[in-house]
């Protein structure tokens, strides 16, 4: 029995069980005594994703360079097996490196048995750059086998479960450059065609703006691939924006420019946006189209957005993620999520959003920051909670506690309230607003970001 090791990109396989043992079933099973691969076999099912992938690991297989490669052998294997692992990534392809001998100089890779050729990296690709140094919107670098993720992946133990799932998706994360290029090829792969209630407004596409501007737009494909944009007539100097489909979970894996150059853009003032789903860009239709996302495109900010959908109230381990990284200006947009996901009493949140500003200020002592109140919820404004606390009473809590610290000396503390800034009419499912309602939001509360941060 000739199987192989295969590396995942959410980590070495070893380094997955340890990670979610819970995920993982594990059968052991002898190797043939006549196979070069004597020992233990491990055959692993990881459902991770709602994806099952099944792998063989041997022994004896061949290792991979480097950890998140997937790095394949081609060896025998049972098509059961074959058929669920990913031809080699398009990074493995371009440096040349196989277990079989090909090398990119010699031309096309042969083919991989069992491999669904839809899911192949196309081959102008396959001398793409790097696309880390593109990547904008992303405080923490990869790590707890999420590509781009929106927490602290080394602490990520700390937070509630939902919390933490709703920062494995990359919301926010884009690419930007500058330069003169016709175009550019993103290669990628994505890893969900179910993105749940938002829909397509959770992103199927890449989306590249420019000056404001969507400039072209072409469909993601589920698995592995590539997708070529127009960069439009603009300056070489003017910033291009693309935005992903971040529903799908994509993970980028190459660019390269199209009729002339890109480079990496100068660097922005880092806009961390924290705040529930509305934060997160629910329910507007693309996620270029968010009240985070309009608003950073506006005013030049570099916005991180840790908007967690139904799981942000106030956490303390999410107060310290934010206390540990730099920022230049801060939105902290929380408050509904105690109404209805976890009831909190006034009390309560009084002191959750004390504890939160504190932990905050302890990173930031002089880093502005603007705090929003939630925006209005018809349901939840004069309806009580388990706890007894309507969504009026747990808003004016915050704007107690925020304008107790404006008067007790924090100086570089706004009070954005949310009331006011929207109606029932720009609810399209009574809880979140609509492309009308970002923009709203867009608006209001980024000109207060922008003024206080001095932009």
């Amino acid at each position: 029995m000739l199987v192989q090791h295969v590396f995942h990109p959410l980590g070495s396989i070893d380094e997955v069980v340890r990670r979610e043992p819970g995920r993982c079933h594990t059968r052991r099973a002898n190797a043939r005594s006549d196979s070069p691969l004597m020992g233990l076999v491990h055959q692993l099912t990881l459902r991770l994703g709602g994806r099952g992938m099944a792998v063989d690991r041997g022994l004896m297989g061949r290792t991979a360079t480097k950890t998140g490669a997937i790095y394949l052998a081609r060896h025998t294997m049972s098509s059961r097996v074959r058929r669920f692992v990913p031809r080699r990534t398009v990074g493995d392809l371009r440096a040349g490196a196989t277990a079989d001998g090909w090398n990119a100089d010699e031309g096309p890779a042969p083919e991989q048995p069992g491999v669904d050729a839809t899911q192949a990296a196309p081959l102008a690709a396959l001398t793409g750059r790097d696309p880390s140094p593109f990547v904008r919107g992303c405080a923490w670098t990869a790590g707890a086998g999420v590509a781009y993720p929106r927490a602290d992946p080394s602490d990520c133990s700390r937070l509630p479960l939902d919390t933490w799932s709703a920062a494995q998706l990359p919301v926010g994360v884009r690419v930007e450059f500058v330069g003169d290029a016709e175009a550019v090829t993103i290669a990628y792969r994505t890893e969900t065609d179910d993105l749940g209630y938002r829909g397509s407004g959770a992103g199927r596409s890449f989306a590249l703006w420019r000056r404001g501007t969507l400039v072209d737009e072409q469909p993601a494909a589920l698995g592995e691939a590539a997708v070529q944009l127009r960069t439009g007539s603009n300056g070489p100097d003017e910033r291009a924006i693309v935005y992903l489909p971040e529903g799908m979970r994509p993970t980028l894996l190459s660019i390269e420019p199209v009729g002339g150059r890109i480079e990496t853009p100068p660097p922005q003032p880092r806009w961390i946006a924290y705040g529930d789903s509305i934060a997160e860009g629910w329910i507007a239709s693309a996620p270029a189209r968010s009240w985070p996302a309009m608003a950073g495109r506006a005013h030049g900010l570099d916005v991180c957005n840790l908007g967690y959908a139904g799981s942000a109230r106030g956490e303390i381990v999410s107060a310290e993620h934010i206390a540990s990284i730099p920022a230049a200006v801060i939105s902290i947009s929380h408050g509904t999520n105690c109404w209805t996901r976890i009831p909190h009493s006034v009390a309560m949140l009084r002191d959750g959003t004390q504890a939160f500003l504190e932990i905050v200020r302890q990173g930031h002592p002089e880093t502005p920051i603007v705090v929003v109140s939630p925006v209005i919820r018809p349901d939840a404004e004069a309806t009580p909670n388990r706890v007894g606390a309507t969504l009026a009473a747990l808003r004016a809590g915050i704007e107690d506690t925020v304008q107790g610290r404006r008067e007790a000396g924090d100086a570089n503390l706004e009070l954005v309230p949310g009331q006011p800034l929207l109606t029932a009419e720009h609810l399209p499912d009574g809880i979140h607003p609509g492309d009308e309602g970002h923009a709203i939001l867009a608006a209001r509360i980024g000109a207060v970001v922008a003024s206080i941060a001095h932009f």
